[in-house]
């Protein structure tokens, strides 16, 4: 469990590995209270590239990533398969129809 301590928290805030051992993009940002540097853009373009990669050709990617809270990333760095595949009620999210739609998505979610 990771806790902030700092920029005006006072007491801090408890942040929590899912089941999955993952926090997503939305919670790290938060935690750290800050932008992402261009070296960690580009990292975490790189790695989800890799997942994005391997879920379309197990046919596994269902999902869009429209919020930075959708993009899930492992204790071990890596974009976790969930990303593509985690569903909960949300609406803004839509079906994967082919693998162009894919880099345009991470580009908006890295960059936001």
């Amino acid at each position: 469990m990771m806790r902030k301590e700092a920029a005006g928290s006072p007491g801090g805030t408890d942040i929590a590995l899912n089941s999955a051992d993952c926090l997503n993009l939305q919670q790290i940002l938060q935690a750290f209270n800050s932008n992402i540097s261009e070296e960690h853009a580009w990292a975490l373009f790189y790695q989800a590239s890799k997942c994005y990669q391997k879920c379309l050709d197990e046919g596994t990617a269902y999902y869009l990533p429209t919020e930075l809270g959708h993009v899930l990333l492992h204790k071990d760095g890596t974009v976790h398969p969930g990303t593509l595949m985690y569903i909960r009620d949300d609406s803004s999210r839509e079906k994967v129809k082919s693998e162009h739609e894919v880099s345009p998505t991470l580009r908006f979610d890295v960059l936001t």
